[in-house]
């Protein structure tokens, strides 16, 4: 996990889409995505109980090392590595039209910071565009879109440009 967790951006209140898809990318390397969302099993099967908290641990664990300290706060009381995800999901995934200002926010303060590689910043300034172009698009479509334009945006991720570019034909 230190090797993978190195090149891992410590969760802040502007990184969370980025940092989302790294801890996911670690976790499926390290076979322990499955307790982001696995219930624990009753504690009657001993066995098997008693492994999935080690697991689930482990887990809460590499999300804690991944977490800047000042945001540890919201998951200091969740008791499985499933309820810290779903407090994070909650508490830093936006919707609506939050999600409008937190791409627009983070479009203007994307500066590269000295001794970054400018590929990793083109890479986060082509991911911010086009969620803002599929943001952008959603709001260009007409009022009978209107059923439409709130179910698309009501998803925690939006589609990829082309797949919503799909979407809005077929509708």
């Amino acid at each position: 996990m230190a090797e993978s967790q190195a090149r891992i951006e410590t969760l802040s209140k502007s990184n969370f889409e980025t940092w989302k898809l790294q801890m996911e990318a670690v976790l499926i390397k390290n076979d322990r995505f499955k307790y982001l969302s696995e219930v624990e099993p009753p504690p009657e099967q001993k066995e098997a109980y008693d492994s999935w908290k080690i697991e689930d641990s482990k887990t809460k664990a590499d999300l804690i090392l991944c977490i800047q300290p000042s945001e540890l706060k919201l998951v200091k009381n969740c008791l499985t590595a499933k309820d810290m995800w779903e407090k994070l999901e909650s508490t830093y995934q936006s919707k609506g039209p939050a999600r409008k200002a937190n791409l627009l926010k983070s479009l203007l303060q994307l500066k590269m910071g000295t001794g970054s590689d400018v590929r990793d910043q083109l890479h986060d300034l082509d991911i911010v565009i086009q969620d803002l172009t599929s943001v952008m698009l959603l709001y260009s479509l007409p009022a009978n879109f209107e059923a439409f334009r709130v179910a698309i945006e009501s998803r925690d991720e939006l589609p990829k440009l082309d797949t919503l570019r799909i979407k809005i034909i077929d509708e």
